[in-house]
């Protein structure tokens, strides 16, 4: 872990961060970023895991990580996480306790072809959910899913009208998206965005002459 500048997080969260470095790469429209280097090593005959931990340390912690003073601010569970201080930011901690408790989301390993490493598995969450709130009341156990979709509806959204969903080309959680009009009410807009790099949230950010023209025009409308 001190080679991918991840030196104090614990042996269990750093294999979660290493299949966080593929991901998120492609999440947040930083594609170019980790498959340009690796491409380059091999290619080279330079080796990939160096080239990965300098992918780590110099775009990866920097862009993703919100590090400072040596703490992982959005993986460390011992630093940051189980604390609940309120003068940092809480943005993980508040996206965990969702996960834990209602969403799951939980990216675990498909086996020995995917990017993620077999320690994570559900074990590795449901652990992590009970270490970083032990206090909880109700205890965090498992993620009731199937009665949070059936309060709010799922990729059933029928009933709703007026508003907008949108997702990217290059989103990895599409998926999970409305992206049919049969799913959703009247007045409703669907669209995926297309376009290279187009990734989670493209939308939501502040307009770009280097935007792609599908993602212009949808911002377009969607301020209309």
């Amino acid at each position: 872990s001190k080679l991918f500048g991840m030196e104090g997080l614990n042996q269990e969260d750093f294999y979660f961060v290493v299949g966080e470095l593929f991901t998120l790469a492609l999440q947040y429209n930083g594609l170019s970023h980790i498959c340009s280097p690796l491409v380059d090593a091999n290619r080279a005959n330079r080796d990939l895991v160096t080239a990965l931990a300098k992918f780590s340390r110099e775009y990866f912690i920097p862009r993703f990580c919100g590090s400072s003073d040596g703490v992982l601010e959005t993986y460390d569970r011992d630093r940051l996480l189980k604390a609940a201080e309120r003068n940092r930011n809480t943005g993980a901690r508040s996206w965990l306790w969702m996960t834990c408790n209602e969403l799951a989301y939980w990216q675990v390993s498909p086996g020995r072809t995917g990017l993620r490493p077999t320690q994570l598995n559900q074990k590795y969450f449901e652990d992590q959910c009970k270490y970083v709130f032990p206090d909880a009341d109700p205890p965090v156990v498992h993620p009731d899913v199937n009665a949070f979709n059936e309060k709010y509806g799922g990729l059933n959204q029928k009933n709703v009208t007026r508003v907008v969903y949108t997702t990217g080309s290059q989103d990895p959680w599409t998926w999970t998206c409305i992206t049919n009009d049969d799913q959703v009410g009247d007045d409703c807009y669907v669209h995926t965005i297309k376009g290279p790099e187009v990734g989670h949230c493209s939308d939501l950010h502040a307009p770009n002459e280097a935007d792609p023209i599908d993602l212009k025009r949808t911002q377009a409308y969607i301020r209309q």
